[in-house]
């Protein structure tokens, strides 16, 4: 499906239109690769971290807030 939708305007923007599958394919290759690592450590290491691991989480979703950190894309822009 990446490849269908997205092949004209990677062809366009980068003259290769495999330039997004191949970013997909790599990243849930390291997404695969890295749950199933994790899946062998025992669930009681995690417990504990939890909180440390809530409050980082909190963090990063509050960094959306922050305007100097945000990223307009070109996609956004053209909505305007």
């Amino acid at each position: 499906m990446v490849l269908s939708a997205s092949s004209p305007s990677a062809l366009a923007t980068t003259g290769s239109s495999y330039t997004y599958v191949l970013k997909q394919a790599i990243s849930a290759t390291i997404g695969i690769t890295a749950m199933l690592i994790l899946s062998k450590i025992d669930y009681k290491i995690y417990a504990k971290f939890y909180k440390i691991a809530y409050v980082v989480s909190i963090v990063v979703l509050l960094l959306v807030l922050v305007p100097s950190l945000r990223k307009v894309s070109k996609w956004s822009k053209k909505m305007d």
